[in-house]
């Protein structure tokens, strides 16, 4: 998958939470890291593990394909 592809999935990361009404910090709670880090994930500057990506997609019940 080329960078573009993986920031627009990313860019996904903030409209989901936004659409489920879920706040970085009750994200970051519930996956047990920091808000600072989904904060890192929704602008592009940090890009999740292949175990976070797994953890996201379990979270919002979506795939990461």
């Amino acid at each position: 998958m080329n960078d573009s592809k993986v920031i627009n999935k990313l860019e996904n990361l903030k409209k989901l939470r936004e659409i489920k009404h879920i706040t970085q910090v009750k994200l970051a709670t519930d996956l047990g890291i920091s808000q600072e880090l989904i904060s890192r994930y929704e602008v592009g500057s940090s890009f999740p593990q292949p175990n976070m990506l797994i953890k996201l997609a379990d979270y919002f019940y979506t795939t990461i394909i």
